[in-house]
Formats: structure tokens, C-alpha cells, sequence
């Protein structure tokens, strides 16, 4: 799962080197609310998660490098959203439960 989001992550990114005004008007600020609540979904550790060496279905390498590229582009879409990304991201703080806090 994680590495077939690289390369979306990527587009993400790159999308963001387009001026809004010069870009659809489909990339806009929705979809990057959609956007920051599934990275904010996946770059969670997974719910049975105990240690790297007890994982099968994620690549720690993988989930690393998803963390990575989802930072830079959580900055970008901070910027593009400001206050809705800021609810968003309280939005899936609470939400969770208290026995997930390894986010």
C-alpha cells in the first residue's frame, strides 16, 4: 500500500509547484481536505503494530519513506487550507481512541 503512495505523493507535490490560479479549479481546497485525511489515515502506524519485526503486511523502509514525502506535502497543503487543515487535523485527533496515540 505504501509504496504504490509514493508515487502519488509525488504528483502531490508536484502539483503544489502550480500556482493555484494556474492550475483546475478541481485542485482546489476540498480535495486537499480529502487529501490530508488520508494521509493523516494512513501515515498512522497500523493498529496491530507491536514492532517492525513483528509486522507482515507493511515495509518498515515503505512506511518510512510514505512519512517522509507526506510531511512535505501536509506543509504544502497547510498552506493552500490554513484554518481547515487545522480543523482537519483536530478533526482526526480526536476522533481516534485513547489506546491509538502511536500516530
Amino acid at each position: 500500500q505504501h509504496n504504490v503512495a509514493t508515487p502519488v505523493l509525488e504528483f502531490w507535490l508536484s502539483i503544489q509547484d502550480v500556482p493555484t490560479a494556474d492550475r483546475h479549479p478541481s485542485l482546489a481546497g476540498p480535495v486537499f481536505q480529502q487529501l490530508v485525511e488520508s494521509i493523516l489515515n494512513r501515515a498512522a502506524y497500523p493498529s496491530s503494530f507491536i514492532s517492525w519485526d513483528d509486522e507482515l503486511d507493511v515495509e518498515k523502509s515503505d512506511f518510512d519513506e510514505f512519512r517522509r514525502l507526506s510531511a512535505d506535502v501536509l506543509v504544502g497543503a497547510y498552506f493552500l487550507l490554513r484554518s481547515d487543515y487545522l480543523e482537519c487535523l483536530s478533526n482526526f485527533v480526536f476522533e481516534i481512541e485513547t489506546t491509538d496515540w502511536e500516530i
